[in-house]
């Protein structure tokens, strides 16, 4: 196996270097256009986890940019949309040490107000009822998710019961798409144990 493996051609130093450079070019480490990228990310993924679903994304502001691929690099950043304009602000920024981008959300209106503080962009959060974060796991979210759509249903969404869990949900086609089918929030039951109440909004 050695004398095969010895044989084989290696690549040339100038095709690694071309390598190692895209990969600098995609990284928001090295690249201050794919940073900022990654600021805008950050805060369309946190206000989707307070179940907000269409994001403007021309709507984020980002300023105070500082980027040094060798020092510090971060970004501060704000939603321009009601009712995330009134004094939310995103601080996002490269930790080395744990070579990843973290992001810090403040209340400005509530100073020394942290909402969510070193967010990894990927975690799930709830939320307490002075809006700050705490974290999650990916079933406690969609059991919170579903209680909170039930109450408050949105247009195109369908109502269902559990046979399993009598749990009351409701979902619609993206839900389904994306679950990879019909499923029941709480215990995971698929759609053979489920019923199927009707519309959530009459005329929706």
């Amino acid at each position: 196996m050695d004398a095969v493996s010895k044989k084989r051609p290696q690549p040339k130093a100038e095709l690694v270097k071309k390598v190692k450079d895209l990969a600098k070019l995609r990284s928001g480490k090295y690249n201050a256009v794919v940073f900022i990228e990654i600021v805008k990310d950050r805060v369309s993924d946190w206000i989707i986890e307070h179940g907000t679903r269409n994001i403007q994304k021309d709507k984020i502001l980002v300023s105070n940019v500082t980027f040094d691929p060798t020092g510090k690099i971060c970004a501060l950043a704000e939603y321009r949309v009601i009712p995330w304009n009134k004094g939310i602000d995103f601080w996002t920024y490269f930790n080395w040490d744990k070579n990843q981008f973290l992001t810090h959300v403040f209340d400005t209106y509530a100073p020394g107000s942290a909402l969510t503080i070193n967010w990894d962009g990927y975690t799930h959060l709830a939320f307490d009822k002075y809006g700050r974060s705490y974290e999650v796991t990916r079933q406690e979210k969609q059991v919170i998710n579903s209680y909170k759509r039930f109450k408050h249903p949105q247009p195109f969404d369908l109502q269902f019961q559990c046979l399993k869990c009598k749990n009351k949900f409701v979902a619609n086609d993206i839900d389904i798409w994306i679950d990879g089918g019909l499923k029941c929030p709480v215990c995971g039951a698929k759609s053979t144990d489920i019923n199927y109440l009707g519309k959530a909004i009459e005329n929706g």
